[in-house]
């Protein structure tokens, strides 16, 4: 299956990358930190894993959108990435957590399967231009309330 990349969002967090992956890596934590209301469900008993899977509900486009979340890499400290499948399809999400300047660079990275030519020209068109404009501001919301939220644990300690 050939992957067109979509955007990259960025923040940095005055904290260690151990303590970012880690509230990351908790996915029913991950409503903590959107903007929109957004329910997560563990269908998979335990901590997180490869093979984990969530049902998960948020705001799409001013819409309810139901998914379904899929954890496919796990590499303590240094990258998340799951797959969210909805009705148009899955959509790829890697988190990377670089130490930098004493805290951690923290990318999401978006992408998706490529699609027949057609399909393909219009979903290049969504992901290079609509999407970051459009989610742009939401992303990078989400990633400040989760700057914030991972900040203020830490000054907690």
């Amino acid at each position: 299956m050939e992957i067109v990349k979509g955007p990259t969002f960025r923040v940095h967090v005055d904290a260690p990358p151990e303590r970012v992956y880690s509230y990351v890596a908790d996915f029913t934590r991950h409503p903590e930190w959107s903007p929109d209301e957004m329910k997560i469900e563990a269908v998979t008993p335990g901590p997180t894993r490869v093979g984990s899977t969530y049902k998960a509900e948020g705001t799409l486009q001013g819409k309810r959108n139901r998914s379904e979340l899929q954890v496919t890499a796990l590499t303590p400290s240094s990258r998340i990435a799951f797959t969210a499948t909805d009705k148009s399809g899955p959509l790829f999400h890697t988190f990377t957590f670089t130490s930098q300047d004493g805290g951690t660079l923290v990318e999401r990275n978006l992408a998706a399967p490529r699609l027949p030519f057609a399909q393909q020209a219009l979903r290049t068109a969504l992901m290079l231009i609509f999407l970051p404009i459009a989610v742009r501001p939401n992303f990078m919301k989400a990633l400040n309330m989760m700057k914030a939220n991972v900040e203020g644990e830490h000054s907690r300690r």
